[in-house]
């Protein structure tokens, strides 16, 4: 499994600016740790694995109630497609995939997951488009 270790100011340059993309790090996947504050499941918000539905709007509303030290996890554990870029607008969320989820992009050109907030990560998921079988996981 390949993690992609990033600051802020990294993440802004490759959606933004230079293009470039994130730097690989072969690790293994970070055990899901304690949230300082709540853990959402996208689950509680209607998103369902490993089906051919859209789940996009699911994980977003997930995204969208967590608060400063909460933690969003794609569980129940499983594939999930969305079919535009997702946001993680507010500081200090975790986003986990907990080592064995994955976000499937149904359109490559929309496959992003934008941060807009401060002090966020991304792991343990692994991220694909719908024209690939396998694609960098994101930490």
């Amino acid at each position: 499994l390949l993690t992609m270790h990033t600051s802020a100011s990294a993440q802004f340059d490759a959606v933004y600016g230079t293009g470039k993309p994130f730097p690989a790090v072969a690790a293994e996947p970070e055990p899901p740790g304690p949230c300082i504050g709540k853990t959402i499941t996208v689950g509680e918000y209607g998103a369902i694995p490993n089906d051919s539905v859209d789940d996009m709007v699911a994980i977003q509303k997930a995204l969208d109630a967590a608060e400063d030290g909460d933690c969003v996890t794609l569980d129940p554990m499983g594939e999930y497609r969305h079919s535009n870029v997702l946001y993680l607008r507010r500081s200090g969320v975790t986003f986990d995939g907990l080592g064995v989820s994955t976000l499937r992009a149904t359109d490559p050109k929309l496959q992003a997951v934008f941060t807009q907030g401060h002090r966020l990560t991304i792991k343990n998921m692994k991220r694909i488009t719908s024209a690939s079988t396998n694609g960098p996981a994101l930490r």
